[in-house]
């Protein structure tokens, strides 16, 4: 059995995924904290569409903000704004979340990491893995990661992709 040699490609694909990672934690909780404080201070209720199979409650989770109204959304997400720029986090385009910005980062290298990985596996392609399910497109990150890992640069170096 030979010993598992990866190529630089895959080095740097595994360090873009951890440093991705580290940059989604990093900007979850100061989001997660103002949209859940906005929500709590605006009290906004489901829209009446959705409030008939889902009750009349108020949103209390960012991840339901879809269910408001329209209406409703638009003084949330002006909210949302404001508290970004408070908090010093930049977006390119006015519109865009931080954090939604953040997780399609860490999806983008993920998927690089796949087609990096496709050299050493060529049968374990990104459309096999999507179609495998979630659980099973997490679990192969996770475990290429941990095989990587050994050979990914840390501390200052690995900013230097």
């Amino acid at each position: 059995m030979r010993k598992f040699q990866p190529t630089p490609i895959m080095v740097s694909a595994a360090q873009a995924v951890f440093l991705s990672m580290a940059f989604v934690q990093t900007i979850r909780p100061i989001v997660l904290k103002y949209q859940t404080e906005i929500l709590a201070k605006g009290q906004w209720h489901i829209r009446p569409e959705f409030a008939t199979r889902l009750g009349d409650t108020v949103i209390s989770g960012p991840k339901d903000s879809y269910l408001m109204s329209d209406k409703d959304f638009a003084k949330y997400d002006a909210q949302c704004k404001l508290a970004r720029v408070n908090a010093n986090l930049h977006v390119d385009k006015e519109e865009h979340c931080p954090l939604l910005i953040a997780e399609d980062l860490q999806r983008q290298a993920e998927h690089a990491l796949v087609a990096a990985m496709m050299f050493e596996l060529p049968t374990v392609t990104l459309d096999k893995l999507l179609q495998a399910g979630m659980d099973k497109y997490k679990e192969y990150i996770d475990l290429t990661l941990r095989l990587l890992s050994p050979f990914v640069k840390t501390g200052p170096a690995a900013l230097a992709i």
